[in-house]
């Protein structure tokens, strides 16, 4: 709905005082919606009617592009520290922290950390430990 929409149904509604949630009902508008509404028309006029677009916020616990280049520089720094090390390193000596898993995934998009190959283990026919006998547990 726009805001002539919104601004026609305020009018409407407060034209009829008393059937004020059977209206907004059968219209499916909640009525916390309509008293919002209400409140920023009395407010600001037909302008405080109109959608604004939400701003995205920022994430609380992301970093910073700064705190990023310093994860790198001090992995750079210090080749031999695995992921969980440098995490510690970090929330120790710098003024921020940060978890293992987003050192990990940093490291691994930059290509600082490879990717382990897989033990070549073949098959086998059978199994190497045969049972010798069945066991019967009872569940008494």
């Amino acid at each position: 709905m726009d805001a002539q929409g919104r601004e026609e149904l305020i009018k409407t509604i407060e034209q009829q005082p008393g059937k004020r949630r059977q209206m907004l009902k059968s219209l499916g508008i909640p009525p916390a919606t309509y008293y919002q509404w209400r409140k920023m028309y009395h407010k600001t006029g037909i302008e405080g009617l109109a959608k604004s677009p939400t701003a995205a916020k920022r994430v609380w616990n992301r970093l910073t592009p700064q705190e990023r280049e310093l994860v790198l520089t001090i992995a750079r720094k210090h080749p031999e520290l695995s992921a969980r090390l440098l995490a510690v390193k970090i929330t120790d000596e710098e003024k921020f922290s940060v978890s293992e898993p987003t050192v990990f995934r940093i490291l691994k998009t930059t290509g600082l950390i490879n990717p382990r190959p897989l033990p070549e283990l073949p098959a086998a026919k059978e199994w190497r430990h045969k049972t010798t006998k069945v066991y019967v547990i009872s569940p008494f």
